[in-house]
Parts: C-alpha cells; structure tokens; sequence
C-alpha cells in the first residue's frame, strides 16, 4: 500500500497493479529455479527462496486483491447524491392552484364570452 495515504478505489487499484506485477516477477524466478533444478543446473536453495518469494508475492496479491474488492464494493454501494431540494414558488402556490389557474386562463382564451366577464 502507498504510505500516508488513505485507500481509496484508485489507490487500492496502484497496489493491486503493483502486487500482481511483484507476483508475476515472483512466477517467472520461480519457473526459472525449478527448470534450472531440473535440468541438474540449479542450485537448491535458491529454488527455496525462489518458493518463498513466490509465495509471499501470492498472499501480498491476495491481500491486494481483497482490499480492491472491498473498495470497489463501497463504492458501488455509497448512497448516491441527495436530489436538491426544490425551489420553492415565490407566489406561496401550491401546484393544484397553478394548474387551476392555467386552466382557467386557457379557458378564457378560447371563449370570449368568459374573457369579457
């Protein structure tokens, strides 16, 4: 994890990253110690520290990976944004009185009679 900072989804993406290259690094040496082992070239212990770092870049890759996880998790599951509130009327209407009164005034409109009154 990078030090003296907060884990957040991208910062638990970097260790992810860089654990799963430390791994892959890890993989590879192994590979290469067991070939060497096999082929009668290889040194014993070297193969042993070849398996021991594999195997503490695979529980640091798994811890990595898990944090990712857990990340990603609570960023999918944060409430989101609270709509803002609406804007009150300035006239202190209510919307039945607004559609009321359009009513009215589209009436009044289409019959002249109403409008003269």
């Amino acid at each position: 994890m990078h030090p003296m900072s907060s884990t957040t989804l991208a910062t638990a993406t970097l260790d992810l990253v860089d654990a799963e290259a430390v791994l892959d690094h890890a993989r590879r040496h192994l590979h290469a110690a067991q070939r060497a082992t096999v082929l009668g070239e290889g040194d014993p212990d070297a193969l042993d520290e070849a398996v021991l770092a594999y195997r503490r870049a695979r529980a640091a890759a798994e811890d990595a990976r898990a944090l990712w996880q857990r990340e990603y998790a609570r960023g999918r599951d944060a409430a989101p944004a609270a709509p803002p509130a609406p804007t009150p009327d300035p006239t202190g209407d209510t919307p039945d009185v607004r559609l009321a009164r359009w009513l009215a005034e589209a009436a009044a409109r289409r019959d002249p009679v109403a409008a003269a009154a």
